[in-house]
């Protein structure tokens, strides 16, 4: 399956490399494809270094790594804004453009739609336990 991971869930990742987060981002690395965007990086970029005071060289390594696992596309630009927050539509653009089938997020403004295009907004706890059910 691919999945879009939104930004808010990458960076749970990386600030607690033990957190559930994590185990998500492991999953989906090892099981699906990762569908992200040069809108997804930069914000996750800029987040870690002014928001949480990661070193740039830290986030910069933590990123090239992170890119040898996704596959990387060009969001589609919406006609209209679709979100609460019009900030978020990049990442509905992203799934859009990568043809994904769930974006993971703990965004309320984009798990408020429930679902866009036919491809299903989830928080992380609710895609890992859709995972278990299918095991």
């Amino acid at each position: 399956m691919k999945v879009v991971i939104d930004t808010n869930v990458f960076i749970a990742a990386f600030i607690s490399p033990t957190g559930k987060s994590n185990e998500l981002l492991e999953h989906c690395a090892t099981f699906h494809t990762l569908v992200c965007s040069e809108f997804i990086l930069g914000e996750l970029r800029a987040k870690l270094i002014d928001r949480f005071r990661r070193k740039p060289s830290d986030v910069r390594d933590a990123l090239d790594l992170l890119r040898t696992r996704i596959q990387m596309v060009t969001p589609t630009l919406l006609e209209e804004p679709v979100s609460r927050d019009a900030e978020d539509d990049p990442i509905l653009g992203t799934a859009i453009t990568g043809e994904v089938e769930r974006i993971i997020t703990g965004d309320k403004d984009l798990l408020s739609l429930g679902s866009y295009r036919g491809i299903k907004i989830i928080k992380p706890a609710e895609f890992l336990a859709e995972e278990e059910a299918e095991q």
